[in-house]
């Protein structure tokens, strides 16, 4: 009786299970072969008329019909300028064969060469179009509009100079007028069979995008279920090797995996360029290899119905005909006759296979239904693209033969399932006894609780003797009970039943995310994404005027917990801040050793600047006077501080925040007092107060490297700008020509160049020691592309103005690691420069970050706020990046140190408009910012 319904049962789990095929089938044929096509009502010989097409309405259209030939002409678009000369041999379609036609009473030959031409006319187009090119063979050339778009092998007027290639194409244009004309080259010494599917289809940008899309998909769908059963019919195998039919249909499916490749889209060409011939001849060895490997497997799974004298004769024909097929392959009426006998072959084996299994079902073995079902449903598809010379159904049926046998093993794990359901019957009575057995051990575990009782009470002895502070915290942040002696010296109260948010002394922004953290860790399963938002937990404290170093540890118990460890650090801070400061005392002296030329100059310069403030009179124009004295003395902070005077640069900074502060007093209360107030707290800053800040920083690399710091060096060779100017008046007083003058003298000029990137250098160490006081890991990066060597003297301005640049990506661009951590990036930030000399005597600089990009929403916030845009103002995101170069405009709410005054990149920008060049802004949110620069090559 029980026997009796579990045949019932399996029955209609079949029927059930090939309703569910078939309907997946039905799904996956729509899916992967509907395209929708648009087939023109107008179309003349040579014409194809489209004014009444819409490509998002109609879709594609097949350019398949109606093309000028020309027969043994490789015509271009220069032949067509006088068509009254040229006459086509007859209006062809370019899907068929040209030797299907009849020229003058006879047909043309196999192969040979011609010109294909069609001209199309539009209605109106603006969009951009493309072609999607899937069988011209065996080589080609194609003009749109006299432009030469694709060469695809090469083509020739013989085989000995033509090389063949078949691989998809697509190409994109934009044509210029509603009517344009498609012209193709070609050349054909190598194919027998060709396509009868549309070759050229014609489409949008869009609609191109969208079919090669879908080809795709399904060829890496078919590819994927192909190598997902073959690697789990090996693993099957490898786990059970009694099982040879595992190992023979993982080999077929892997097979059938290879041969996927080659078909449709040729998955293989995005990855390795395979020689033509060598293609057809793996294709054919795939085909043999997948019919031997297929012979084997059922000669495993149905041993009893299979004869293996037919087996072995197929395998021998197989590899007799594969074999004379590749040795062959130039002899082309060798090759046509076996390549027919090849299918003849197919067919035979089709026929050879399906009586197997028919056998094999009248016998009752195991998932016969099924499979003879697959077999046939595969086979049709095989001849159904043998005689259609297509790729079109085999795909399908090979995937449904998968399917099937999948639901063949499915069916035998279900047979053993059903003994194991049995077998548990029998372990219920076993574990009756076993419940009695735990029953005696329930006395022996009290008797171990117990002595792990007397355990926890000397683990917390000892937690109360280390110089270390332990408690924990579950969800709710309450802290626990236990906890060690050390915290209470470090909080200097009880901490139990305290928020742990409080006892850290958190603010609002600061508990909030703690609190967003803990949730995480609590929910989240995966032990690496927890152990990563442990990591973003905050570690250093100041409590009790104490450094508080915390660790954190996650406890699984019954409900999980967090331990935190605390450490005093107060000491080793102290050290460590000891150690930095000296550290950038040394920085500072090295810096000022290699830059100590440039020092010169700019200290030059400085004086000569501030000894004009103090000579200048704020009562006249005093707001646009502040606006310049703070550009200027923002370049010189950035530039002092790159050179290594850093007490300078701190110096610098104060009188930024005076000259910014009364900007803001005079903007709100204009009046002589302010004025007055102002000029008098400049002019106490007198030019010995400066040298003196000077005299600091120059006294310390003095104090490490002697007096003569700041002295030439006996091996350098100096050449002053008065004997440059000497040398180049006798030149002028030469007798030689003009012409030669010039050149003679441009070379003198060329003495005092530099390369662009050395002068760029000294920003790295810059970039990346600013970075380490703000917090951040910053890798700086030079590229130069090719050498550029200018006149530092020409782009003086423009190269300390970089610095600006620098600032904001250290400020606004680059996260913090915590930051950059929860947002998937690698904790170093990287700033890369990237230097061209192009072609046109221009100087491209590259400057980007990985950093957060630019907020657009909150630059045009504070656009509005400071009045530069009105409400409603119709304005594209290029004139909203612009706004970043104006006066007085930055998006930081109060000044960093480093930016956040409004005035450094407006500096920037003046800069390079004095130079005559540009600079463009463009960024990635969450991905980086990249300035774009342009500078002319400025000679004299």
């Amino acid at each position: 009786m029980e026997l009796t319904y579990q045949k019932i049962k399996s029955k209609q789990l079949n029927i059930i299970l090939i309703v569910l095929c078939i309907c997946v089938l039905y799904i996956t044929v729509a899916i992967m072969f509907n395209r929708q096509s648009y087939v023109p009502s107008k179309r003349d010989l040579g014409v194809l008329d489209l004014s009444d097409w819409h490509a998002e309405e109609h879709g594609l259209v097949e350019l398949n019909e109606g093309w000028e030939f020309y027969w043994q002409k490789l015509l271009s678009p220069s032949d067509f300028q006088n068509t009254s000369l040229l006459n086509p041999e007859g209006y062809f379609s370019i899907s068929r064969g040209w030797h299907e036609y009849n020229v003058d009473g006879a047909k043309l030959p196999q192969f040979g060469y011609g010109t294909y031409r069609l001209r199309i006319q539009l209605k109106e187009n603006e969009s951009m179009l493309g072609l999607k090119i899937m069988d011209v063979r065996s080589a080609y050339n194609l003009w749109i509009d006299n432009e030469q778009m694709l060469s695809v092998g090469r083509v020739g007027t013989n085989k000995s100079s033509t090389d063949p290639e078949v691989e998809p194409q697509t190409v994109y244009f934009q044509p210029e007028s509603n009517e344009f004309e498609i012209l193709i080259q070609v050349s054909d010494f190598e194919y027998i069979e060709r396509s009868s599917r549309p070759n050229i289809m014609l489409g949008t940008s869009e609609n191109i995008n969208a079919e090669t899309v879908k080809s795709l998909t399904k060829y890496l769908i078919l590819l994927g279920s192909f190598l997902i059963m073959g690697v789990y019919h090996l693993m099957l195998y490898v786990f059970r090797r009694k099982e040879k039919s595992t190992l023979y249909y993982a080999l077929f499916s892997f097979l059938i995996a290879l041969r996927t490749v080659f078909f449709g889209e040729k998955l293989i060409s995005g990855i390795i360029e395979i020689p033509y011939k060598l293609e057809m001849q793996i294709r054919t060895l795939i085909l043999t290899l997948t019919f031997i490997v297929l012979l084997h497997f059922f000669s495993t799974l149905y041993a009893n119905v299979i004869n293996r004298k037919i087996n072995q004769l197929f395998v021998s024909v197989f590899a007799i005909l594969t074999t004379l097929i590749i040795i062959l392959s130039n002899d082309y009426i060798v090759v046509l006759f076996f390549e027919r006998l090849y299918m003849y072959v197919q067919i035979l084996f089709g026929i050879y296979m399906i009586n197997v299994v028919i056998k094999a079902y009248v016998k009752k073995c195991h998932g016969a239904n099924l499979i003879i079902f697959g077999i046939l449903f595969m086979f049709l598809t095989m001849l159904a693209d043998l005689f259609m010379s297509r790729d079109y159904f085999m795909p399908l049926g090979l995937l449904t033969f998968v399917f099937l046998n999948a639901v063949v093993l499915a069916s035998k794990f279900n047979n053993a399932f059903t003994q194991v359901e049995l077998l548990s019957g029998e372990l219920s009575v076993k574990r009756e006894e076993l419940e009695a057995y735990n029953k005696s051990l329930e006395d022996e575990v009290d008797a171990r609780t117990e002595d792990l009782r007397e355990r926890n009470t000397a683990i917390q002895s000892l937690l109360n003797h280390s110089d270390q502070g332990f408690l924990t915290f579950k969800e709710d942040l309450i802290i626990g009970d236990e906890y060690s002696e050390k915290c209470l010296e470090i909080f200097d109260s009880e901490i139990d039943k305290n928020i742990i948010t409080d006892v850290f002394k958190l603010d609002k922004d600061e508990k909030q995310f703690f609190e967003s953290l803990v949730e995480k860790i609590i929910k989240e399963e995966s032990s690496f994404k927890r152990d990563v938002f442990v990591s973003l937990l905050p570690k250093d404290f100041y409590i009790n005027n104490k450094n508080i170093l915390a660790e954190y540890k996650v406890i699984e118990d019954r409900d999980l917990k967090i331990m935190v460890i605390l450490t005093d650090i107060t000491d080793k801070k102290e050290l460590e801040s000891e150690i930095t400061k000296e550290r950038n005392r040394l920085t500072s002296v090295i810096q000022i050793t290699n830059n100590k030329t440039h020092i010169k100059k700019s200290l030059k310069k400085f004086y000569k600047l501030w000894q004009s403030v103090l000579d200048d009179n704020y009562m006249d124009h005093t707001q646009n006077k502040a606006i310049s004295l703070l550009r200027e003395i923002h370049t010189f902070k950035g530039t002092f501080a790159q050179m290594g005077l850093i007490k300078v640069s701190e110096k610098l900074n104060d009188i930024e925040i005076m000259i910014k502060g009364f900007l803001n007093r005079y903007s709100e209360d204009y009046n002589d007092t302010i004025i007055k107030i102002f000029d008098m707290q400049i002019k106490k800053l007198s030019l010995d107060v400066i040298k003196s800040w000077v005299d600091e920083d120059i006294n310390t690399a003095k104090y490490y490297l002697g007096e003569d710091i700041l002295s030439n060096s006996e091996n350098q060779i100096m050449v002053s700008e008065k004997q440059i100017k000497k040398f180049e008046e006798k030149i002028i007083a030469l007798q030689i020509p003009n012409s030669e003058k010039d050149k003679i003298l441009r070379q003198v000029l060329k003495l005092s160049y530099k390369s662009l990137k050395e002068l760029v250098k000294p920003y790295k160490r810059y970039v990346e020691s600013t970075a380490k006081k703000y917090n951040k890991r910053i890798k700086f990066k030079i590229v130069e592309n090719n050498k550029v060597e200018i006149n530092p003297d020409i782009y003086d301005g423009f190269l300390k103005s970089l610095v600006h640049i620098f600032n904001n990506m250290i400020d606004h661009g680059i996260e913090t690691a915590e930051e950059r951590i929860e947002h998937e990036k690698e904790e170093v930030g990287k700033i890369q420069c990237v230097i061209s000399q192009l072609e046109n005597k221009m100087i491209e600089i590259v400057l980007r970050d990985d950093g957060r990009g630019i907020d657009i929403s909150k630059l045009k916030e504070k656009a509005l706020d400071l009045e530069i845009i009105k409400k409603g103002q119709d304005i594209t995101e290029n004139q909203l990046i612009d706004i970043i170069f104006k006066d007085g405009f930055s998006t930081l709410d109060k000044d960093s140190g480093i930016s956040g005054k409004g005035v450094g990149l407006a500096a920037l920008k003046k800069q390079i408009d004095i130079l005559g060049g540009n600079i463009k802004v463009t960024y990635e949110a969450g991905k980086g910012t990249c300035f774009l620069i342009l500078l002319p090559i400025i000679e004299v």
